[in-house]
């Protein structure tokens, strides 16, 4: 239904398939465009007004025009509803939905060591080893065809634990626990540390698509044989049929052999080795759990507040099924970084008396990924319910943003087998020795290529297909008057599939981005997966090196 307000010179459009019923948006958008034009305004009895916007010159007005001091964005109801009602857990809305110098201040103080060149040079050591743990896990859960069922929950433990090595400097073990467990029948090589085999979803990723060739890229090693194609680096797997339990007997013998020898100290060393792979173990199975339950809620909390935007809010009202569900993933979200934080608190202030006790100056050590925890942990100014809040977030954003991104990106590789060709060459060259040689800054800058295949998947296939802003003035798009307070969508996704703004818009082609190829830079604000401007997400550089590293490995 079309109609002409008299408040406004322009139509508006009130039709159910994008406000009112819970259907396919991002489907129903080219749709949209092409039945009224490029700029078109949706109203709802119960919400606000949104205009959007899929033309170039109008996005680039309105990213443009909301850069003052503070740049508005609209919230996410549901969640600031939520934290209002829990003043004893949030100070505020948090740093995604505060706005003017409330969200100046938090931005400001919270996230100057996330975005900082210094922190992201000093994690990749950290990213290379969080890399060959993913490749490795991949490995491990393909089957004999190397196909990895439910590919997407596997992408969401590597979001999972290297934002978490990031923010809290600490590994959550998720990966790692996957590739030590080599007790699982080879026929069975998928990952139920990842997923209960009960709720796969089934979206497989085929190896064979993902690398380049069978004769280049999938060598042939034993499912138990470390990065390099070398003998199996795990105990349990270097002795043949011998299983954890085997092994754990023939522990207990040497023991009583070195008491019976009268070596009281080395029957001790080993007694105590014991016990520290005992705790270990059992720290392993929690984090196991924790890390699990850490990205269903999560995903969880993704699925709850969009249910919450579509149809009447009586959630206002009443607590809805979606707000009760939106709640309870909130709840469960901070309660389990929440203890991690005070964990890595714990283990931080330990580390620091050990370094006090060895009289070592901490002002010449490298701290490495800890100093963005310990950067929140000591801002200035800010109570510690709003810097546990940011934490969270922070881990929070990072978990399926990354995970998404990498599915999406593997996805584009697998289905284009030139740009999986000579995407390969180059890492060859800057890996020679395969992936376990280590990336470095060094060898990054020459992969060219590599960061035009990113640059591609973030133009094909964005995680987040548009940029919200609020007007602070008043502004006139394509002849018609916006007043300030108007929530608009630039549809940036729908501007890179314009012919008029790339030629062969709908083709994946990593080429448009090489300038010695006659590709170069296009619009800064179409291709922005991170944002624009001063609400880009501080996560940007960060996410944008793993990508390079996970893709070359």
């Amino acid at each position: 239904m079309l109609l002409i307000f008299y408040s406004s010179v322009f139509p508006v459009e009130l039709k159910e398939s994008s406000r009112g019923k819970k259907k396919n948006s991002i489907r129903d958008v080219p749709d949209m465009f092409k039945r009224y034009g490029p700029i078109v305004r949706e109203e709802a009895l119960w919400n606000f007004p949104v205009v959007s916007v899929m033309d170039k010159s109008a996005v680039e007005m309105v990213l443009r025009g909301s850069g003052g001091k503070y740049p508005l964005r609209p919230p996410t109801e549901a969640t600031a509803y939520y934290r209002k009602s829990k003043p004893d857990r949030y100070a505020s809305v948090g740093l995604v939905n505060e706005q003017g110098p409330t969200w100046h201040h938090l931005r400001t103080t919270l996230t100057p060591e996330l975005t900082s060149t210094r922190t992201i040079t000093r994690f990749l050591p950290e990213i290379n080893v969080v890399a060959n743990d993913f490749v490795h896990l991949l490995k491990k859960s393909r089957d004999k065809n190397h196909l990895v069922s439910s590919f997407e929950e596997i992408a969401n433990c590597i979001g999972l634990e290297s934002t978490c090595t990031l923010i809290l400097g600490r590994r959550m073990g998720f990966l790692e626990n996957a590739k030590k467990d080599t007790a699982k029948d080879e026929k069975e090589m998928t990952c139920s540390v990842c997923y209960p085999p009960s709720d796969a979803n089934l979206n497989n990723i085929h190896i064979n698509e993902i690398y380049a060739s069978e004769s280049k890229s999938l060598r042939k090693e034993c499912i138990s044989s470390d990065l390099n194609g070398n003998q199996p680096s795990n105990k349990y797997c270097s002795q043949g049929d011998q299983s954890p339990t085997d092994t754990r007997i023939s522990e207990n013998h040497r023991e009583k052999e070195l008491f019976d020898k009268g070596d009281d100290e080395g029957a001790s060393d080993l007694m105590n080795s014991q016990l520290e792979d005992a705790e270990r173990e059992k720290r392993t199975i929690e984090c196991k759990d924790r890390a699990f339950r850490l990205a269903s809620a999560v995903r969880a909390h993704f699925q709850a507040s969009r249910d919450t935007y579509y149809g009447l809010p009586f959630w206002k009202i009443i607590p809805t099924p979606a707000y009760s569900r939106m709640a309870k993933a909130e709840g469960e979200i901070y309660d389990i970084i929440s203890d991690l934080v005070e964990q890595s608190q714990i283990d931080e202030e330990k580390h620091n008396k050990i370094q006090e006790d060895k009289n070592e100056d901490d002002s010449t050590t490298e701290k490495g990924v800890q100093s963005v925890f310990m950067s929140v942990l000591n801002a200035q100014g800010l109570p510690l319910r709003e810097k546990k809040a940011a934490i969270i977030d922070f881990i929070a954003a990072g978990i399926q943003t990354l995970g998404n991104t990498l599915v999406f990106l593997l996805y584009l590789i697998s289905k284009h087998k030139e740009a999986q060709e000579r995407l390969y060459e180059e890492v060859c060259r800057l890996m020679p020795n395969g992936s376990s040689d280590e990336l470095t800054h060094d060898n990054l800058k020459d992969a060219v290529y590599l960061k035009a295949c990113i640059m591609e998947a973030f133009r094909v296939l964005p995680t987040a297909p548009c940029v919200a802003r609020i007007l602070e003035n008043e502004m006139n798009l394509n002849g018609f008057n916006l007043p300030a307070g108007t929530v608009v969508l630039c549809h940036t996704w729908m501007a890179c599939m314009e012919e008029s703004n790339f030629k062969n818009a709908k083709v994946f082609s990593p080429e448009r981005w090489l300038r010695d190829e006659g590709g170069g830079v296009a619009s800064p604000f179409l291709v922005a997966p991170f944002g624009c401007g001063k609400r880009m997400c501080p996560g940007k550089r960060f996410v944008e090196q793993e990508l390079q590293v996970f893709l070359a490995k």
